[in-house]
C-alpha cells in the first residue's frame, strides 16, 4: 500500500513489469493497493537476496507547475498474508533546475551527492549532471536491481559542473542505479527508463 503524494497526479498513475501478476486499485484517500495473489517467495537463507525478492514497477507524473524546490515525499507498507506491515526507507525527492533550464529529480541530499540524472524518468536518452571537486579519469557504470552490469563506459570529469549524455538504445525500461567513479569520488542515483 502506498499512499501517493499530492504533487503527483494520481490520473497518470500507470502500473508497469512486476515480477508476478498483480491488480492495483485506488481509494478516495489516494492510497494504492498493489495485491500479488498467491506468490511465494523461496527463503532468503537458502536462495539469497534476488531470487527471494520481488519487485514491480509504476509511473507517474507530476502535477503540472510545480515550483522549483517541490519535495515529493514517499513510504510505502508491505503486508505479508496476516502480519504486521513492513514499512520502507522514506524517499525525498526535490525539482530542480539544471544550467541549461531543464528541470529534473534531485534525491535525497542532492547537494551532498552532486550528481542529478534528467530527465528522470528518462525516455530516449538522459543526462547526468556532476559537480567533481578537480579533474578526473573515471567510468559510468549503470546496474540492474539484481546488480548486472548494463552498461559502462569510460568518462573524463573536468573541475566543476560536467554534463554525461547517454541514449538507452538496447536498454529496457526499468529502474537502474547509475554509479559514476572519478579518482576517489564515487557517486550513485536512482535512474528510471520508461519506453
Amino acid at each position: 500500500m502506498d499512499t501517493i503524494d499530492p504533487k503527483l497526479n494520481l490520473a497518470t498513475l500507470k502500473p508497469g513489469y512486476g515480477d508476478n501478476a498483480f491488480t492495483t486499485t485506488v481509494d478516495e484517500n489516494r492510497v494504492v493497493k498493489f495485491t500479488f495473489k498467491s506468490i511465494n517467495l523461496p527463503w532468503k537463507s537458502t536462495y539469497g537476496d534476488v531470487a527471494s525478492s520481488g519487485m514491480f514497477i509504476y509511473t507517474i507524473r507530476l502535477k503540472p507547475n510545480l515550483p522549483i524546490g517541490s519535495q515529493i515525499k514517499n513510504k510505502a507498507a508491505i503486508y505479508f498474508d496476516l502480519n504486521e506491515p513492513v514499512i520502507t526507507n522514506s524517499t525525498l525527492n526535490t525539482l530542480v533546475a539544471s544550467s541549461n533550464g531543464t528541470t529534473g529529480i534531485a534525491s535525497n541530499n542532492f547537494a551532498e551527492r552532486r550528481v542529478m540524472i534528467y530527465p528522470n524518468p528518462a525516455g530516449n536518452s538522459f543526462v547526468v549532471s556532476v559537480q567533481s571537486t578537480g579533474d578526473a579519469n573515471g567510468s559510468m557504470s549503470m546496474y540492474d536491481l539484481s546488480g548486472r552490469v548494463i552498461l559502462k563506459k569510460d568518462v573524463e570529469l573536468k573541475d566543476g559542473l560536467n554534463g554525461i549524455h547517454q541514449l538507452t538504445d538496447g536498454i529496457q525500461a526499468g529502474v537502474y542505479i547509475l554509479r559514476i567513479q572519478a579518482g576517489d569520488q564515487q557517486f550513485s542515483e536512482k535512474l528510471i527508463i520508461v519506453k
